[in-house]
């Protein structure tokens, strides 16, 4: 499991597919987060926009693959999130 706040986390060197995803948003803003695909320019593969003040769980059937290695970009605050590999 790996966490990401605020700011954006290059995880390209150690996550090559995804099965869950939790984010928080704080109260005062939505929380924006993408999910790409080898690095801040890759490809969108997982786009998540999350309400202020609430918060998402997602569990994947079968993972999404990154096979560039995952690259967490926080649009907008969010309080916390966490990714567990697939």
């Amino acid at each position: 499991m790996y966490l990401f706040d605020s700011t954006d986390v290059d995880l390209t060197g150690k996550v090559r597919s995804v099965g869950q995803i939790h984010v928080a948003a704080d109260s005062g803003a939505d929380a924006a987060i993408n999910f790409r695909n080898g690095g801040a320019t890759g490809d969108i593969i997982i786009p998540l926009r999350v309400p202020a003040g609430t918060s998402a769980h997602i569990s994947l059937f079968r993972p999404v693959l990154f096979p560039k290695g995952l690259y967490v970009e926080v649009d907008a605050a969010a309080e916390t999130g966490t990714v567990v590999p697939g």
